[in-house]
């Protein structure tokens, strides 16, 4: 599960699981992705298993997924634990950025993709109002001719009928 609001260490977003699992391959990912720090050479050594263990006593601790969004995920505990075998340093910032996400105080995890498709998609936004204004104010001024050429008309017309009443109207006195 990949959400705005996953923590997110050195630049890497750490997927949580739908067990609440972090992923350790993303922490290894983060940590630089040295071989030898991965969390298959992890899993092997005997402080690892000592942690497991303890958490297997309470509940399944550590999953391996298969496919695409595959890899090592495990409860927070162990991938703090991991954390602490990369190094002291990485262990610190894993620390931070999680407690920071399970305060609710991490901001939500935004790539430079997402700030430039943001951008793309107020700037179609922007264009398709511009572009129905325009065809608003086109229409508008069609319109505004057609309505000043049946302005004219009709003004013609009534000229026409005053022009006639000018005409007929003495002759009509002068009979009387």
């Amino acid at each position: 599960m990949l959400t705005k609001t996953n923590p997110v260490v050195a630049g890497v977003t750490v997927r949580i699981d739908e067990n609440g699992f972090y992923s350790l391959n993303d922490l290894h990912k983060a940590s630089g992705s040295e071989l030898n720090q991965s969390p298959g050479q992890w899993l092997r050594t005997q402080k690892a298993q000592d942690i497991i263990d303890q958490y297997l006593t309470v509940q399944n601790c550590i999953v391996k997924k298969e496919g695409r969004y595959g890899g090592t995920y495990a409860v927070e505990g162990v991938a703090v634990a991991y954390a602490t075998w990369i190094s002291g340093k990485f262990f610190k910032e894993v620390i931070d950025v999680f407690l920071a996400y399970k305060s609710g105080q991490l901001k939500p995890a935004t790539s430079p993709m997402d700030e430039l498709n943001a951008v793309v998609l107020k700037e179609r936004t922007s264009l398709a109002k511009a572009k129905v204004a325009s065809e608003w104010m086109h229409d508008r001024k069609r319109e505004k001719k057609k309505l000043a050429d049946e302005a004219k008309k009709a003004i013609d017309e009534l000229q026409q009928s005053l022009d006639l009443l000018n005409f007929v109207g003495p002759k009509l006195l002068v009979k009387k």
